[in-house]
Parts: structure tokens; C-alpha cells; sequence
């Protein structure tokens, strides 16, 4: 039995991640999280059934990777969750942070030579 079969999460873990995952946003809102209840700000993705809490780090990699500093902005934006090792009070800790998608670079075309126009002379057989 795994302990987060025994005590599950409201929250999105680095554990859900077994690797980097395209996500979609839907919304970011304030919630009240842990023990002390304090509302942080927490985001939804079409993917999962939990949201994922926004620490400052990655909310200052959301504003750098979607171009917008209000988070109302967000929604339809597509990013990449990955689970990470990161220090934290001297330790190394699981984490979850995010990156933009890569782009896919378009492929190189050739140039297309151009044909011989022959509709002056009459020579052409077909209607373009």
C-alpha cells in the first residue's frame, strides 16, 4: 500500500508526473491549503482532476512563458509540467515545475521551379 493510497492529496504532486506532461490551463483561483488553511493561488489543467499549487517560482515562470502578468489571461494557454529535484531548507525535495512547450521547427522546403507559362501560345491542356 502506497502512502498516497492512504492519505490521497487535493493537490497535484510530482509524483502524479512519472514525466513531462503537456498540460492546458483552464483557471487559477485562490484556495485555502494546508494545515493552517491559508488561501494560496492554485491552478486547474484540462488533463487532471486536481489542481496544482502555484508557488512564486513557478507563477513567475508562468507569467515569463504565457507573455501575460494577470493570470486571468491564462486559460487555453498550453504548458509543460515535469517533476524535479529542488533544494528547499538545505534539502533536496520533489517538485513539480514548468516550461514552455518546445516548438517544432518547420520543415525545410525546396524551392519549386517554375514552369513554362504555355497558355499564350495555345499549347496548354489543362484549366488551372
Amino acid at each position: 500500500m502506497k502512502k498516497s493510497d492512504v492519505y490521497p492529496s487535493n493537490f497535484l504532486k510530482s509524483t502524479d508526473l512519472p514525466g513531462p506532461k503537456l498540460v492546458t490551463i483552464t483557471e487559477l483561483g485562490m484556495e485555502p491549503v494546508g494545515p493552517k488553511k491559508e488561501d494560496k493561488p492554485v491552478i486547474y489543467f484540462r488533463e487532471f482532476d486536481r489542481p496544482m499549487v502555484v508557488n512564486k517560482t513557478n507563477f513567475d515562470s508562468l507569467v515569463e512563458i504565457t507573455g501575460e502578468e494577470d493570470s486571468d489571461d491564462w486559460p487555453g494557454k498550453k504548458v509543460v509540467l515535469y517533476p524535479t529535484k529542488v533544494d528547499f531548507a538545505g534539502d533536496k525535495v520533489e517538485a513539480i515545475r514548468i516550461r514552455a512547450p518546445k516548438v517544432k521547427s518547420k520543415p525545410e522546403l525546396e524551392p519549386v521551379e517554375e514552369e513554362s507559362d504555355d497558355t499564350e501560345s495555345g499549347d496548354a491542356t489543362e484549366d488551372y
